[in-house]
């Protein structure tokens, strides 16, 4: 007798007896059984089990059924599979689909362009992309590209970098500029460095491109980044660009050829802007393309501290997006800053933004002496560094930076909150918690709030006040035609001052028309209000500005030196430039029945 009939003889029984275990397993819906039975199947006899459980597989309707068919089938070589991975890799069912493409992808890597496009799949995608690098070269840098443009996987967007920053040629530097020239700030620093890791070659033509105003900073950036006398051209012709940030950055790059001291020109530069706003961002360019050079950032940040409070706000922004030296010790210093409270916001969101380990004790420290809306944003940058809240409770943080502080690496994407934290309010108004003990309310008593709404507001201001930290300060202010106050500014929290302001919210009495703007702006006047909190129930209709869009708009061209975050209560229905005003100045915004 033959050892082929032996061997057949010896394994038929195990076949048998394991399709039948899979019978009666698939009628249990056991599926973990069924698979077990199955794998056992392919060992006694794969072409047997090849063919029955291909067959088995046009015939399943459950998904379970058919995904541990389809585990199965990919698993093991079969004559069939190439044409069966081909085709289940265009499945409707993105498990199914993703399985098979992994494997088609071993056994036909020709198939790699294909995949990364029709693949819904960021996994399959990202590895079609790195078998294409090997197969053609060109082609994936292509796609790489077209990721960047539409991919939101952040391991496809980080393959996609690496191949641009490695195998990218000028044509694929100048792609980059324009794709990511009006993306978001961290893409734009992620170009920027990708683009850094480009031969000279590659990036020598990027100051020649005709491309928008952002495209063409993303690309002065990275040639002064790498400032050297093949880039001299590029220099030059950006010397002379229309954009005042861009001719700045050209200037200090043939400075920098020329052997100039940095701190020097740089500064000089800076200082001689006269309009404000193009003073502001010619000092975000330089620092953001120059903090690495520990001397110019000590030139800058002497120069900062005898700035206005904007400049100083932008320079927190700026030296927290580009770390260096000296970041920490100057947002440091600005955090400390008592007053205006404004440079500890500015300064806590600066060192959120370093992503740097160092900031972590940094902000644990003021912890202890702040309260309210500073002591909000600096819980905020913690939990943005760490992903733990403790909350105020301060020694648990010193415990928790003592045991781990050593080793903990911070994430470069910054944590984010889900649902509730320990950081809550203890007091709220319409539901909206108050970070804050520096609040002017502003509501609004025109003639269309009579009845209920304006009986709500009194029984909303009332419980505020009550639960108001007498340590806090507040002012609360009333629009109609006209304006009218509690009190002249933010009064502290005392028993004598709320027994006042309650008689103020009982005698509040509607009339006349909506001056929006004129309430917003008597308590956007008190330097010491960091929140305001503004409720109304209809489109302006009195006052200085009656456009919502325009007094959106006035108002954060104004607020960018004062960073006063806006709650919105709207009553009745929704208002979307109040929205805005809301979002964008970090505030809550919630719509109210009447």
């Amino acid at each position: 007798m033959s050892v082929w009939i032996v061997g057949w003889l010896l394994l038929a029984p195990a076949a048998d007896h394991a399709e039948e275990a899979y019978r009666t397993a698939i009628e249990a819906k056991s599926w973990e059984r069924a698979e077990s039975a199955a794998q056992t199947l392919v060992k006694a006899d794969a072409a047997r089990a090849a063919d029955f459980l291909s067959g088995e597989y046009l015939l399943a309707h459950e998904r379970a059924h058919q995904l541990l068919l389809v585990r199965v089938l990919l698993s093991f070589a079969w004559s069939g599979l190439e044409e069966f991975a081909e085709e289940e890799s265009l499945s409707d069912d993105p498990t199914i689909s993703a399985l098979a493409a992994r494997t088609l992808l071993k056994l036909k890597p020709e198939k790699a362009s294909t995949l990364v496009i029709e693949s819904t799949d960021p996994g399959v995608r990202l590895a079609a992309l790195r078998v294409l690098v090997n197969r053609d070269p060109k082609r994936a840098m292509a796609f790489a590209i077209r990721a960047l443009e539409t991919a939101r996987d952040p391991k496809l967007r980080a393959v996609a970098y690496d191949l641009v920053a490695t195998h990218g040629d000028g044509d694929a530097a100048r792609r980059l500029v324009l794709v990511c020239g009006q993306a978001p700030r961290d893409e734009k620093e992620r170009a920027v460095q990708a683009l850094g890791r480009m031969p000279i070659k590659a990036i020598a033509s990027l100051g020649q491109m005709n491309a928008g105003r952002e495209a063409r900073l993303l690309a002065a950036r990275v040639i002064l980044a790498r400032a050297s006398e093949p880039l001299r051209t590029s220099l030059q012709h950006l010397r002379d660009d229309r954009d005042p940030r861009i001719a700045l950055v050209a200037k200090v790059g043939l400075q920098r050829l020329a052997g100039g001291k940095p701190p020097n020109y740089v500064v000089q530069y800076v200082s001689s802007a006269k309009d404000t706003d193009a003073k502001l961002a010619l000092y975000k360019t330089v620092v953001g393309a120059n903090v690495r050079d520990p001397e110019l950032a000590r030139a800058l940040s002497t120069h900062i501290r005898k700035g206005s409070n904007l400049e100083r706000i932008h320079a927190a922004e700026a030296f927290g997006v580009a770390g260096g030296p000296i970041a920490i010790p100057m947002l440091r210093a600005m955090l400390a800053t008592k007053r205006p409270w404004v440079l500890s916001v500015a300064a806590a969101r600066g060192l959120a933004a370093t992503r740097a380990r160092g900031a972590i004790p940094v902000l644990i420290r003021e912890l202890k002496t702040r309260s309210g809306r500073v002591q909000h944003e600096i819980l905020g940058a913690l939990f943005s560094l760490t992903g733990v809240d403790f909350g105020h409770v301060v020694p648990n943080w010193e415990k928790w930076w003592k045991e781990y502080g050593r080793s903990f690496r911070v994430s470069p994407v910054p944590a984010r909150k889900k649902g509730k934290s320990g950081t809550e309010s203890r007091y709220a108004f319409y539901g909206i918690p108050l970070h804050s003990d520096a609040v002017a309310f502003v509501c609004d008593i025109s003639g269309s709030m009579e009845g209920a709404p304006l009986a709500t507001l009194k029984k909303q201001l009332l419980a505020v006040l009550k639960s108001f930290p007498p340590t806090g300060r507040f002012n609360i202010i009333c629009f109609e035609s006209n304006v009218t106050s509690w009190a002249s500014g933010l009064r502290n929290a005392g028993d004598k001052a709320k027994s006042s302001a309650r008689g103020f919210v009982d005698a509040m009495a509607t009339r006349g028309a909506t001056n929006l703007w004129g309430g917003l702006m008597r308590a956007f006047s008190d330097d010491a209000a960091d929140t305001i909190v503004l409720l109304s129930d209809g489109s302006p209709s009195g006052g200085k500005i009656t456009d919502p869009a325009q007094i959106t708009s006035t108002f954060l061209k104004r607020n960018k030196e004062r960073m006063v975050r806006v709650h919105v209560i709207c009553i009745g229905w929704d208002q979307p430039q109040l929205r805005r005003l809301a979002e964008k100045t970090g505030g809550t915004y919630v719509v109210k029945k009447r």
